[in-house]
C-alpha cells in the first residue's frame, strides 16, 4: 500500500513538474528568438473585411476599402523622434507612429548578441490612424506630421511629452504622446473638427518565431471582464467589443496594447489577408487612451495598473498556468531566483 501511494505521489510530482517547466519555458526563455524582419517576407497589412465599430458621428459600419492601407508617397523612413530609456528605444516616424521598439536589456539579446526588435518592418505600426473618408485617408497617409522638439530624447528618469501635428485639407490632427520610463504611455488625439477615424495598437509584435503550443493574436477585455482572444489565422472581421477595457496585440512574450479602464473604448478587429487580427479603436474628437508596448512582465504591468496583468496570455494551459504562475511568482519574490522557485514549488506540491 505504501509503495502504491509513493508511486502515485511520484507520478503526480512528474506531471506537475512538466506543467511547471512548460510555464517556465513559456514566460522565461533562456534565450529569445528574433524574427529576421529584413530577410523574412511578410504579407502586406491590408484589410479584406471591415470592423463594424461605430464612427464618431454615426452608428454605421465602415466600408472595407476605407481601412485599407493606402499607397504612401511620403517616406516614413526618416524619423521625427528617437526616445530612449535604460530598457528600450522607441522610433517615431513621419506619420507619428511607433515605427520600431527596441529592447536594450542584456537578457533580451538575440542569438547574435543584437538588441531585440519587436515590430515587423512591413506590418501596421502602433498609433497609426485611418479615416472612414477614403479621400481623407489617402491624404493623411501622404502628409507628414510636424514636430518641433528634440530629435533624441531620454526618458530614463522622468516621463516626457511629445506633440505631433498633421494639417489636412479639412481637419488638423494632433497627437500628444507622454512616455514613461517603464514603457507605459498615454496617447491623446484631438481633431479640429469632428471626423470619423480609427487608431490601432498595431500588428502584434514579432519578436518570437517558435511554433509549439503558442497563441498569438489579439486579446480584448470587455466591460464585463470577459476576455475575447482571437488567434492568428482565426479572425473573421466581425469581432467587436463595446466599452472594452483592454485591447492587446500580443506575441508570446511581448504585447502592444491600449487601455481605458474607466470609460472603456469601442474596439473592432479587422481581418487581414492572412486571417490575422488587427485591432482598431474608434476615435473621437478628444480621444485619451493609456498604452503599453514591451515585455509582458507581471510586475511591470501590475505597477502600471494591476488590471493590466489580465493581458498576459497563458495559452492552452490557462486553467492550470494561472494559479501555478502566481504561486511561482510568490516564491520567486522570496528567493529571487526562478530556478530555485521551480525546485521549491515542485517539492511543495
Amino acid at each position: 500500500m505504501e509503495q502504491a501511494d509513493l508511486n502515485k505521489r511520484l507520478i503526480l510530482a512528474l506531471v506537475l513538474s512538466f506543467f511547471v517547466f512548460v510555464i517556465y519555458g513559456y514566460f522565461f526563455p533562456t534565450t529569445t528568438q528574433q524574427v529576421n524582419t529584413q530577410e523574412t517576407t511578410t504579407q502586406s497589412s491590408t484589410s479584406s473585411s471591415s470592423p463594424t465599430a461605430p464612427s464618431v458621428s454615426q452608428e454605421a459600419s465602415t466600408p472595407k476599402q476605407n481601412l485599407k492601407n493606402p499607397p504612401q508617397t511620403t517616406s516614413t523612413s526618416e524619423l521625427l523622434t528617437t526616445i530612449i530609456s535604460n530598457t528600450f528605444k522607441i522610433s517615431i516616424d513621419k506619420l507619428a507612429r511607433i515605427s520600431q521598439y527596441e529592447l536594450l536589456e542584456e537578457k533580451y539579446k538575440d542569438d547574435d548578441g543584437k538588441n531585440l526588435l519587436l515590430l515587423g518592418t512591413q506590418e501596421v505600426k502602433p498609433l497609426e490612424l485611418r479615416f472612414s473618408d477614403i479621400k481623407l485617408n489617402n491624404e493623411a497617409f501622404n502628409t507628414p506630421y510636424i514636430y518641433d522638439g528634440s530629435n533624441t530624447v531620454d526618458v530614463s528618469s522622468a516621463s516626457k511629452t511629445f506633440t505631433y501635428t498633421q494639417t489636412l485639407s479639412t481637419v488638423v490632427i494632433t497627437k500628444k504622446i507622454t512616455i514613461e520610463p517603464n514603457g507605459a504611455y498615454t496617447i491623446d488625439v484631438t481633431t479640429s473638427t469632428p471626423v470619423a477615424y480609427f487608431i490601432t495598437p498595431g500588428h502584434r509584435p514579432m519578436a518570437d518565431n517558435s511554433i509549439y503550443m503558442l497563441v498569438r493574436g489579439a486579446l480584448i477585455k470587455g466591460s464585463d471582464d470577459v476576455i475575447l482572444t482571437v488567434a492568428d489565422g482565426d479572425a473573421t472581421g466581425n469581432e467587436t467589443v463595446k466599452n472594452a477595457k483592454i485591447a492587446s496585440a500580443f506575441d508570446r512574450y511581448v504585447a502592444s496594447l491600449f487601455y481605458n479602464l474607466d470609460k472603456g473604448m469601442d474596439a473592432s478587429i479587422l481581418k487581414e489577408d492572412d486571417d490575422n487580427p488587427l485591432i482598431f479603436i474608434s476615435g473621437t474628437e478628444n480621444l485619451h487612451l493609456g498604452g503599453y508596448i514591451g515585455p509582458k512582465e507581471y510586475n511591470t504591468l501590475k505597477s502600471i495598473n494591476p488590471e493590466l496583468t489580465d493581458a498576459i496570455e497563458f495559452g492552452w494551459f490557462t486553467f492550470l498556468s494561472t494559479p501555478f504562475f502566481k504561486v511561482l511568482l510568490w516564491i520567486e519574490n522570496i528567493v529571487c531566483n526562478w530556478g530555485w522557485a521551480i525546485i521549491l514549488f515542485t517539492l511543495l506540491v
